[in-house]
């Protein structure tokens, strides 16, 4: 789950949020929150280069979600883990090189959650990155 880390990282880096859910598994409090989490959700196949055997950039997809129980402070989660995560190019995140971070869509509205009490707002990115 080297990818999720990294993203993780990212966000934290830009003062997003000191705690981020990572995966389908994660244990969401209950509460208001709001409360960040990623899902790893495949990708497309590596690339390859003329001078390397195997994989010479991964390119796996996350998709971002916060969820909580205000929207104005729900939104300006997304919406912040948005702009850290838009700005990754050309850079080394925990010992990774990353080409990019690409948006693969804009931030979107789930509805609310299994408890009906918090709205999930999401956006989906891919990275080109080294194998981790």
């Amino acid at each position: 789950m080297p990818f999720l880390e990294e993203l993780e990282e990212v966000i934290k880096e830009a003062g997003v949020t000191t705690i981020v859910y990572r995966s389908s598994k994660a244990s969401i409090p209950t509460g208001t929150g709001p409360f960040l989490q990623l899902r790893q959700t495949g990708g497309t196949g590596p690339l390859r280069t003329h001078d390397r055997v195997g994989s010479a950039y991964r390119r796996p997809t996350a998709q971002v979600m916060a969820r909580g129980g205000s929207f104005t402070t729900t939104d300006a989660m997304i919406h912040a883990a948005y702009a850290a995560l838009e700005k990754v190019r050309n850079r080394t995140i925990l010992g990774t090189w990353y080409q990019e971070i690409i948006m693969m869509s804009d931030i979107g509205d789930l509805g609310n959650d299994d408890t009906d009490a918090r709205i999930r707002l999401v956006f989906n990115v891919m990275a080109v990155k080294r194998p981790s």
